[in-house]
């Protein structure tokens, strides 16, 4: 399965993005089911993974609490089985990074950066506000 480095726009959002390392090409159908299919931009193969199919399902469960049922789906959508390579989804050219090739490494590889399994992100819930952070402002004598 691809593994690759990419920048997601949370939401759709242009203006709030971030950078995921080590997404596999399941947990990458997920995030373009969670953020719209072109939210995925600067996308890098940088490992191919042997991985169990229902090992990887348990995983983005865990990962996903509040998405379980996009994450059923995908699964049942497709035989039992996530796509195990980034060109299953229909990506375009420019969503790729600069001179990227999907291909990636030609063999398996099992760099040590890349985990056997991703700790589950804690989730948000919806309309929950952000801790506030206080602005410390000195007092400038004129």
């Amino acid at each position: 399965m691809h593994v690759v480095t990419c920048t997601i726009a949370i939401g759709g959002d242009q203006n709030n993005k971030l950078v995921k390392h080590n997404v596999t090409a399941a947990e990458l159908a997920v995030l373009q089911q969670l953020h719209g299919h072109d939210s995925i931009t600067d996308l890098k193969v940088t490992a191919r993974k042997r991985v169990d199919q229902k090992a990887e399902r348990e995983r983005l469960l865990l990962a996903y609490p509040s998405h379980q049922k996009i994450v059923q789906e995908l699964w049942r959508d497709n035989g039992g089985k996530f796509p195990a390579d980034a060109r299953d989804l229909n990506l375009k050219s420019t969503q790729l990074a600069r001179d990227e090739e999907l291909d990636g490494p030609s063999a398996y590889t099992e760099p040590d950066d890349v985990p056997d399994s991703v700790a589950p992100v804690p989730s948000v819930s919806r309309g929950a506000k952000a801790p506030r952070v206080r602005e410390h402002v000195a007092d400038i004598g004129d």
